[in-house]
């Protein structure tokens, strides 16, 4: 869908909500990317989507799940600024001029802290799309790298809580990393990928039932 900025925002309040509506998650982006109006925009259409998001720490990867229409999903890198191309395209958000590409249903990121980049866009987007449910990932690459400034993020924007947790390869993580994090984070649905185990648990009890680490 091609967006024209210029009118858009101009529209009566129930017409602009309709134009909004028929857009796809990237246009949205793409359309509250254009001034802190258009982003109020956003924030502010209804019916409000059902999403869920989902955090990798793996190749710093989000992605914005539709509770129904999977091919609409949209899937979200972050990468060293290092990496983009002169002809990629700039976007403004919050204030910030941050290099983006699109590829179809792929939006890339460029940083020149991938870390604190990544924290950036999940904030970001967390508040652009109502905050949506969160689900984790926890993956084994590089493990040390990230998850504390995830794990902080959850707790003091999500009040440490996701809605599911699923874990691989426990071992390769540090020791007080690990339990900074069950510390830090609550779920109501645990997933090893090694195994077909899953339980659930009450919220208030996610520190008892998460794995223990590695002595």
């Amino acid at each position: 869908m091609k967006i024209t900025h210029a009118p858009i925002p101009t529209l009566p309040s129930h017409q602009l909500n309709d134009v909004l509506k028929k857009m796809n998650i990237i246009d949205l982006i793409n359309y509250a990317s254009a001034s802190p109006k258009c982003e109020n925009d956003v924030k502010s259409m209804m019916p409000r989507r059902k999403l869920k998001l989902e955090i990798h720490r793996k190749r710093f990867y989000l992605r914005l799940c539709h509770e129904r229409f999977t091919y609409k999903d949209v899937s979200i890198y972050v990468h060293n600024k290092q990496t983009f191309k002169k002809t990629d395209k700039k976007i403004n958000i919050k204030g910030c001029p941050v290099v983006m590409k699109q590829d179809g249903r792929y939006l890339h990121f460029y940083f020149k802290n991938e870390v604190n980049g990544f924290i950036f866009i999940l904030d970001y987007i967390s508040d652009l799309f109502w905050s949506p449910p969160i689900n984790l990932f926890m993956e084994a690459e590089d493990t040390k790298i990230g998850w504390l400034e995830i794990t902080n993020w959850i707790k003091n924007k999500r009040n440490s809580e996701v809605e599911s947790v699923k874990y691989e390869a426990l071992d390769k993580f540090e020791k007080e990393d690990l339990v900074y994090m069950r510390n830090n984070i609550r779920a109501s649905t645990v997933s090893n990928s090694e195994s077909s185990d899953l339980f659930t648990t009450d919220l208030s009890l996610f520190i008892h039932h998460f794995p223990q680490p590695q002595k």
